[in-house]
């Protein structure tokens, strides 16, 4: 999780003009950062109304803006951004998380470098993160760039004369290592050996009485988001890969006909002791989902569904969109699991929908439902302590990396609002104090309309 910290100490709201005045400082070292970017706009308004730089000593300062209610965006590269709505605010002290990094060197199992390897961090979703910095001849790598989460490093493809093709993790693919990244962690050493070991061959087939060509991928069973092979083929030609580690894969398949419709199939793939050469594929495995629209006043658009697959055999998402009453089917969907996403199609409400549809062994049973709901917001209170105002609260979505600040005045009451629907963690920080919301942190839904109450006490050791 991002650690941020908001210490105010004045709080000036003049009549007529506004000053927004801190210092923005590394959250692990303590140490200022400059060259932060801070983008003042004022609310409702079409374009920021100031933009600044952080000078050497991480300070900033901004003076005679109209007396107003302003989001205050600091952003800077390998670092979090924090958003904060607020009127004007002097003395504010705003830590920033800086990105992960992890380093190391890949080697052949005579402890050669390998110099093509394609290395790469996972997340759990087998997402790539972060950017690779490769050294080709030393085969030294590192990858930088991580947000805060967990990872795992893995070499997709090995390259040079002794490619193999198959996931290889660090250290080994038995026991992975976790790398957990909270700010600006540098893992150094996470050195790679290919172990030496056999690999086989295996080619493919096409069942089809309409298709010309075929696209054949292959991916891990237990990695299907990255891709180990591709290859456009003739329907009547085979699909053929070398140098396969043993393992359990998945062969996917994807058809075009002279009518330009397509049609689909995927096979197990148990690759042990020898190669394979007789794997057949029918293109007969079809699919279909259905999805229905529900407005929840005051929405009233249209919503744009996007299907895109989690395995990585398809290159584009298909996507359509859908109104309120009316079942909107998708036919002639490949035989995968998919992410799904909607946007509405004009206003402020929100769309939510279930993440994850699979489709591997049969078409969806019922449809899938999307509603649009208005933005939410969430009321709270702080207890516990004799000066909320010494404190901020911290709102971060419980599936990514959004965040957002506000201040309790001198009751303790706050208030986040615009907050799409969803799951969040919601803390209180106090003054010099770090903290893990993993542990500290309150979760909550938040839905269209009705406002979450919400009650926050400070962690100990932070009043």
């Amino acid at each position: 999780m991002w650690r941020i910290v908001l210490i105010v100490s004045a709080f000036i709201r003049l009549t007529g003009a506004t000053t927004f005045a801190g210092r923005v400082v590394e959250d692990h070292s303590g140490n200022p950062i400059p060259r932060v970017e801070v983008r003042i706009t004022r609310i409702h308004a079409s374009g920021p109304s100031a933009e600044l730089e952080t000078d050497a000593d991480g300070r900033f300062r901004i003076s005679e803006l109209p007396d107003s209610e302003y989001t205050i965006r600091f952003s800077k590269a390998d670092h979090s951004a924090v958003e904060i709505t607020t009127h004007g605010r002097a003395g504010m002290l705003l830590w920033l998380t800086r990105f992960g990094a992890i380093s190391g060197k890949i080697s052949d199992f005579e402890g050669h470098p390998i110099a093509n390897a394609q290395v790469a961090a996972l997340t759990p979703s087998e997402e790539i993160a972060g950017t690779v910095d490769m050294n080709a001849p030393s085969g030294e790598y590192r990858i930088y760039g991580l947000r805060p989460g967990s990872y795992r490093v893995a070499v997709l493809t090995s390259g040079g004369v002794r490619s193999r093709r198959g996931i290889a993790l660090y250290p080994n693919n038995s026991a992975p290592r976790d790398f957990t990244v909270s700010g600006g962690e540098e893992y150094t050493g996470a050195d790679i050996s290919l172990a030496a070991g056999p690999v086989f061959r295996l080619t493919a087939r096409a069942e089809s009485t309409e298709a010309r060509s075929v696209l054949f991928t292959l991916v891990s069973a237990e990695h299907p988001g990255r891709q180990l092979a591709q290859q456009l083929v003739p329907v009547d030609r085979p699909f053929t890969v070398e140098s396969v580690v043993p393992g359990n894969y998945e062969l996917l398949a994807s058809g075009t006909s002279p009518t330009n419709s397509s049609s689909f199939g995927r096979a197990p793939v148990n690759l042990v002791a020898a190669n394979l050469d007789d794997i057949h594929v029918r293109l007969d495995q079809v699919r279909s989902a259905s999805f229905s629209l529900q407005l929840r006043e005051p929405c009233v658009a249209d919503a744009l569904v996007e299907l895109k697959t989690i395995e990585a055999w398809l290159g584009r998402p298909t996507s359509v969109t859908i109104h309120a009453g009316k079942l909107v089917d998708l036919t002639a969907l490949a035989p995968a699991r998919y992410s799904i996403s909607a946007e509405p199609s004009r206003g402020d409400c929100y769309a939510t929908v279930t993440r994850e549809i699979d489709l591997t062994r049969d078409s969806a049973s019922k449809p899938v439902e999307i509603v649009l709901a208005p933005l939410g917001s969430i009321q709270g209170y702080l207890t516990g302590t004799a000066r909320a105002v010494d404190y901020v609260v911290v709102l971060t979505s419980r599936y990514g990396s959004w965040q957002r600040i506000c201040f309790p005045d001198a009751s303790g009451e706050f208030e986040f609002s615009a907050v799409p629907p969803g799951s969040y963690l919601a803390f209180a920080a106090g003054r010099d104090v770090h903290w893990a919301p993993s542990r500290q942190a309150t979760a909550l839904e938040v839905s269209g309309g009705t406002p979450v109450t919400l009650q926050l006490h400070p962690p100990d050791g932070s009043r």
